[in-house]
């Protein structure tokens, strides 16, 4: 990904958090489209959809791989907004140590041809920039 691109998803991570003008206030959004947020290889993927932030961790128990997605609260977008990506591979570090916490949360299967679909999308297009 080169600068540009991350200045502007990192601009409109931004605005669906409330730091930024939103240019769409008078109208309800309806883009249902997930978008890879942000990427960390091997550990994680952070996802937007409709103004809201979806953390896709990698996890590991014995020999088994896994991932548990779940939906940032209030108090974790907050901590996105103010310590960015330090904060989510802090998150993703502490689901994939208390994963029993976090296994409640998981919204894996509700979500998973969107976020697969999501992550396809997001390599085709990294791939060729």
């Amino acid at each position: 990904m080169n600068a540009r691109q991350r200045f502007y998803q990192t601009r409109r991570c931004m605005m669906d958090l409330g730091s930024a003008p939103d240019t769409q206030s008078n109208h309800k959004r309806q883009d249902q489209t997930v978008y890879v947020m942000l990427h960390e290889p091997g550990s994680w993927f952070l996802f937007e959809q409709d103004r809201k932030f979806y953390l896709d961790a990698r996890c590991s128990r014995s020999f088994v791989d896994f991932s548990i997605l779940i939906e940032l609260n209030e108090e974790e977008c907050e901590g996105y907004q103010a310590e960015g990506k330090a904060f989510i591979d802090q998150l993703a570090t502490r689901i994939n140590a208390c994963q029993n916490e976090f296994l409640p949360r998981d919204i894996t299967n509700a979500h998973l041809a969107a976020v697969s679909q999501a992550v396809s999308e997001w390599r085709e297009t990294t791939v060729r920039h």
